[in-house]
């Protein structure tokens, strides 16, 4: 249907018209009253400023929840690797911030309660349980993983990290989802079922790792997209 805009003046006795049409149908013949003339509404919308104007909206909606865009509406359009790399690690640390406050505000006071709950039942043994309250209950609160751009980097980070005593491994496997015991039962399980049938444990060593680390780096170099902009972007 087409859009009008009706230009709408006095009838022969010099008063408004009453009649109004406020829909109208395909093939349908409507007659004005008199003075009014129809002006069709022209359709050639959105115009050519109508992605940058929203650009520049949804730009300021980012910084107001302090997300940067490119992350925030998944728009890598003009942002290259270093660009939209520095935008996920802005965003990754203002994620931890709301995670530390869910954790702590909303999930550790119901677990709390939980276990004090199961102690009066009777179901939890512990000694002095109110005044080790905070020993008892308490836990760290870690979601999903992050996820790595560089994912062999962040594996060599983590190995020299550990061996140098600055991360433990159960640090670095909750990073990444996983619980130490578990993961340490899983792989037993599975060298031994290697080990029954005559599998050999295939290891990576250093010299492959940096070689696969710089296969990884020249391969980044280029962009998300070869539109300038990345300076803004995670604005």
């Amino acid at each position: 249907n087409l859009s009008t805009f009706t230009e709408r003046g006095l009838n022969q006795t010099g008063t408004e018209s009453e009649t109004r049409y406020q829909e109208m149908e395909p093939g349908m013949v409507m007659y004005g009253n008199t003075g009014e003339k129809p002006h069709l509404l022209s359709p050639d919308r959105p115009g050519t400023t109508f992605d940058p104007f929203t650009k520049i909206i949804k730009k300021a909606i980012a910084m107001g929840i302090n997300i940067p865009y490119p992350v925030a509406f998944k728009d890598p359009e003009g942002v290259n690797f270093a660009g939209f790399r520095s935008a996920m690690l802005d965003a990754w640390r203002v994620f931890m911030i709301h995670r530390t406050w869910l954790g702590e505000d909303t999930c550790q006071p119901i677990y709390t309660m939980l276990m004090e709950e199961g102690f009066l039942r009777g179901e939890l043994e512990a000694d002095n349980f109110y005044l080790n309250i905070d020993a008892i209950t308490h836990c760290d609160w870690r979601g999903s993983p992050k996820g790595d751009i560089e994912p062999i980097k962040a594996a060599q980070a983590d190995v020299l990290a550990i061996q140098n005593n600055i991360k433990t491994r159960a640090e670095a496997i909750a990073e990444r989802g996983g619980e130490l015991r578990s993961t340490f039962d899983q792989l037993q399980e599975e060298q031994d079922m290697m080990r029954e049938r005559g599998l050999d444990e295939e290891r990576v060593s250093p010299d492959t790792a940096d070689k696969w680390a710089r296969n990884e780096e020249s391969s980044d170099q280029g962009t998300v997209d070869d539109m300038d902009g990345a300076g803004n972007e995670g604005m």
